[in-house]
């Protein structure tokens, strides 16, 4: 049957090319975590393309931005001003993109720029944290308007999380039925034709 033959060929390819193929992903993944860690250019790119793939989006730009506003409210409640505590911050998101424009946004807050101002620089930190940082200098009770803010986004994180599994469960199941179909139809479908032909 058509269907035993597609099992029998993939099961070839994957005996014959299987071995090469997972030699040549694990050797492509070597290269590319030994130039992420050694080229700061290379990591701005990457990092900057994990934020904008569709399906990782929404959920990277949510970390980065909890992960700033916790960062930059303990700072700020330490003692820390703000020009030292603002790329300290960035850099706790674990993103260099994030990281090498706030290292040159600080000049412009160095030179007096509000920080609601410069986050509105910063691509994936300009939707989500300026208000509430406007907010916070007008009143002049910012570390508690970004720990306010912290709370919110680790709200959304969590929900985020929560749906995403709860989509990513019922997609696997499906994937692994379907797989388990086709095994078990390819093995099926011989026996029952050679029981047919010898009846």
């Amino acid at each position: 049957p058509f269907i035993t033959s597609v099992a029998m060929t993939l099961g070839r390819l994957g005996l014959n090319v299987g071995p090469a193929l997972l030699g040549v992903i694990i050797m492509t993944g070597i290269v590319i975590v030994s130039r992420y860690r050694s080229s700061e250019a290379f990591r701005v790119t990457c990092d900057r393309l994990r934020l904008q793939l569709p399906l990782l989006r929404r959920g990277g730009v949510l970390l980065v931005n909890l992960r700033f506003c916790r960062t930059l409210s303990v700072l700020l409640e330490g003692g820390v001003n703000i020009v030292s505590a603002f790329p300290l911050a960035s850099r706790s998101t674990g993103n260099a993109w994030i990281a090498s424009l706030a290292d040159v946004q600080t000049e412009a807050l160095k030179g007096g720029a509000p920080l609601s101002r410069v986050l509105t620089e910063i691509p994936p930190l300009k939707d989500r944290v300026p208000g509430w940082v406007a907010v916070g200098e007008e009143s002049g009770e910012l570390s508690s308007l970004l720990s306010s803010a912290a709370n919110r986004l680790d709200d959304q994180w969590q929900r985020y999380i929560t749906r995403s599994l709860g989509l990513l469960e019922p997609i696997l199941i499906l994937l692994i039925g379907a797989f388990v179909l086709f095994l078990t139809v390819a093995i099926l479908l011989p026996v029952l034709s050679l029981s047919q032909s010898v009846g």
